[in-house]
């Protein structure tokens, strides 16, 4: 949708549906995250969210990033609160201000418990996670340290990425779990 369609498509006497610069609610499914570091060096993400209708395009700035937090996971459904930006030679999309989990949702969370773990296994779990970490995550990761539990952030999880995790801990020490 552009907004010379939208123009075009409106008696001349009403105003346009949408404008640009817009504030919007905007509720959903992730489909895909893309995170891209600006030339500041401030990390930033393209959004794809799914409802009913179709897709929208999301850019998520620094701020509204950091603070959106664990809910910025495929297959979370979310709420989007922020503007819409229509440009006549792209398509619409929506710059979010803020991004949250909707409704009472049961969320799965990765949690790999270290309590036992000695340095070796601690150091090929660091690199596990920095390596499973990327443009493409699914699942929120958590440390269990003696019954303390600590975000660790984000990765791709699939089965087989949970065998490496296993292999690396035991699998008495690797879960998914709902919060």
């Amino acid at each position: 949708m552009n907004s010379q369609m939208l123009a075009d498509d409106m008696p001349r006497n009403e105003k346009p549906k949408f404008v640009d610069g817009q504030k919007v609610k905007y509720i959903g499914i992730i489909n895909s995250i893309k995170k891209k570091y600006t030339k500041n060096n401030k990390i930033m993400a393209f959004v794809t969210i799914e409802d009913l209708y179709g897709t929208a395009e999301v850019i998520v700035f620094e701020n509204a990033y950091i603070n959106a937090g664990k809910s910025l996971v495929e297959e979370n459904i979310v709420v989007v609160d922020g503007r819409l930006s229509i440009r006549e030679d792209d398509s619409t999309t929506i710059i979010a201000n803020e991004i949250r989990d909707f409704g009472e949702q049961k969320q799965k969370i990765f949690t790999l418990d270290i309590t036992n773990a000695n340095e070796e296994q601690k150091d090929k779990l660091r690199g596990a996670l920095r390596y499973f970490c990327g443009d493409k995550n699914n699942m929120n990761v958590r440390i269990n340290i003696d019954g303390n539990m600590k975000p660790c952030g984000q990765i791709y999880l699939t089965d087989k990425i949970q065998e490496v995790f296993e292999d690396i801990l035991g699998k008495e020490n690797v879960k998914i779990e709902m919060l």
